[in-house]
């Protein structure tokens, strides 16, 4: 299983449960299995679209497991 953690908000999100990951109104939002669409992480456009990338690049990793999406956003 692969997650996605917001270390500033203490939020994980397992992958298995994300349909569609995108960026809207300075938000990385995810749509979820249930229905659901979860504002994840709020950041400047251009940071979230450079995280939407690199989380693209996280799932095709094999050995990966947690990505913290904050930790990435603030070392930009």
């Amino acid at each position: 299983m692969k997650y996605l953690y917001n270390s500033k908000d203490i939020n994980s999100v397992n992958l298995a449960n994300v349909i569609n990951i995108f960026v809207s109104n300075n938000y990385l939002m995810l749509s979820l299995t249930d229905g659901r669409e979860m504002r994840f992480l709020y950041g400047a456009t251009d940071a979230l679209n450079k995280l939407h990338a690199r989380i693209m690049q996280f799932i095709g990793a094999e050995d990966a497991k947690v990505f913290d999406c904050y930790q990435f956003v603030e070392s930009l």
